[in-house]
């Protein structure tokens, strides 16, 4: 099953921190884990727009088969957008802490 992770980046120091520990805890239970946090590495995010982000953000939850809420993303906007997509699809939604 592929999962895709959610979870505060904007304002977040130790987001990679956060999305490698969820991915790592996500891939021993059996998961293939699809981590936004790594797109620093293949788009020029410095160069795009919020929305040009969130566009991909929503092509990788439409790519997937789940989402998997990280702690703290009740309070962030693109968090709160993602979940909502993804029920919009049927996906289903998994909390980081419940694994």
């Amino acid at each position: 099953m592929i999962i895709y992770l959610s979870g505060p980046i904007s304002n977040n120091p130790g987001f990679v921190r956060d999305f490698q520990a969820a991915e790592r805890k996500m891939q021993i239970a059996g998961y293939v884990v699809i981590n936004p946090a790594d797109l620093r590495h293949v788009l020029p995010l410095q160069a795009m727009s919020y929305e040009q982000i969130m566009d991909f953000d929503f092509a990788l939850v439409r790519s997937s088969d789940a989402i998997c809420m990280l702690s703290g993303w009740e309070h962030s906007n693109g968090c709160n957008r993602e979940l909502g997509y993804a029920q919009a699809l049927g996906k289903q939604v998994i909390y980081l802490e419940e694994v």
